[in-house]
C-alpha cells in the first residue's frame, strides 16, 4: 500500500468529534480518519457485488432449467443426511447414486 498525505478542512465540531472518538478508542486521529475512509471504501465495494449478486440471482430466476437428475439425487442425499442422520439411509442413496452414474 502506497501512503499518500491528504490536507482536507473540516468544521470544527466535525474535527472535534472526530477527536474525540479517536481518544475514546485510544488511536491518533489520522489513524481513526484512515480506518472510517478504508470502511467507507469497504462498504461501497461490499454493496456493488451484493447488487451484481443480486442481479445475477434475479436472471437466473427468470429462466425455467430442467433440474439435472445428479443434482436432485445429492439434493435427496443432503435432506437425508440432515434429516435423519442415518447411516444406513446414506448407504442406499449413495448405492443409488453408483447404480446411475
Amino acid at each position: 500500500m502506497t501512503t499518500k498525505i491528504l490536507t482536507v478542512r473540516v468544521p470544527s465540531p466535525l474535527y472535534a468529534a472526530l477527536c474525540q472518538d479517536a481518544g475514546e478508542i485510544g488511536v491518533p486521529v489520522s489513524a481513526h480518519i484512515r480506518r472510517l475512509l478504508e470502511r467507507e471504501n469497504d462498504a461501497q465495494q461490499i454493496d456493488a457485488m451484493r447488487r451484481e449478486l443480486l442481479a445475477r440471482i434475479d436472471s437466473l430466476a427468470g429462466q425455467r432449467m430442467a433440474p439435472s437428475p445428479a443434482s436432485e439425487e445429492t439434493l435427496h442425499l443432503c435432506r437425508a443426511v440432515a434429516a435423519h442422520l442415518n447411516p444406513q439411509l446414506v448407504a442406499q442413496v449413495r448405492a443409488k447414486l453408483a447404480q446411475k452414474s
